[in-house]
């Protein structure tokens, strides 16, 4: 998993993909983030990338615990990216934690809580992250530990297992969290970060049920309008089939 605060170029992207590289992490906004990336993300997913989202609010002291309040412009963020039902992670420097231990804690107990139904958490170090143990009886929350290992460079998959994060108990969130082991990385020229991710913080979210809804919907309508006009007398049932298919598949959406 690939995380930069600046978007790569699509060459240098797509070099990432050859060299077999799947996640790429997307910047979606917050107040105290440094870049934020265009809201067009749909060349890396052409690339073959899996995307996951960072938001990041006011960092340090100024740290508030209104997780709550940044949840909405999160989810706000995340879809202007075209990028609803993809992980979400709230940013929480270390430097953060450790100015405003209290708000940080309760600034990632709040985003979290808040963002219920989807698949999100905190990013942040473990000393953080181990004292949000409540919330693991949430199956769609995870978190995303910064803890780097020194030189390690791009290291293989057999040394990279999210099963030990230095810092974190074994047993937390596991199966479905996310370890960054390496910062500042020169990658093709692009300064990186890298993380591993279990594959199961990819789980599908309702929000992104609603996203098939919605494609089901444009392809039966295309579909309707094709066979409407002209039509033999002998598919009148099928077309019947089909316009009963897009009303309950309308409702399913007023539903969500």
């Amino acid at each position: 998993m690939i995380d930069c605060a600046s978007p790569p170029p699509i060459a240098t992207a797509k070099k990432w993909r050859e060299r077999g590289f799947e996640v790429l992490n997307v910047y979606v906004g917050g107040p105290g983030a440094t870049e934020i990336w265009p809201d067009d993300t749909t060349p890396f997913r052409d690339l073959g990338f899996r995307l996951t989202a960072t938001y990041v609010p006011e960092q340090g002291a100024r740290l508030l615990p209104a997780g709550g309040d940044a949840a909405g412009d999160a989810l706000a963020c995340l879809e202007a990216h075209g990028m609803a039902g993809c992980p979400l992670f709230g940013d929480v420097e270390e430097a953060s934690y450790e100015a405003n231990t209290d708000g940080a804690r309760t600034w990632a107990r709040t985003f979290v809580g808040r963002l219920a139904g989807h698949h999100r958490g905190p990013y942040g170090p473990p000393a953080m992250l181990g004292q949000l143990g409540d919330l693991e009886h949430d199956a769609r929350a995870t978190i995303w530990a910064a803890s780097w290992l020194e030189d390690s460079g791009i290291l293989p998959p057999a040394q990279t297992s999210t099963a030990r994060i230095p810092g974190l108990s074994d047993g937390l969130f596991r199966g479905r969290r996310a370890w960054q082991y390496a910062g500042d990385i020169d990658l093709d020229g692009h300064l990186v970060d890298l993380s591993v991710i279990d594959a199961t913080v990819f789980a599908a979210a309702p929000v992104s049920d609603r996203t098939r809804l919605r494609d089901l919907l444009d392809d039966l309508t295309a579909a309707h309008q094709r066979v409407t006009f002209g039509i033999a007398p002998a598919c009148q049932e099928a077309l019947a089939d089909l316009t009963r298919a897009i009303d309950a598949t309308r409702a399913l959406i007023a539903a969500e």
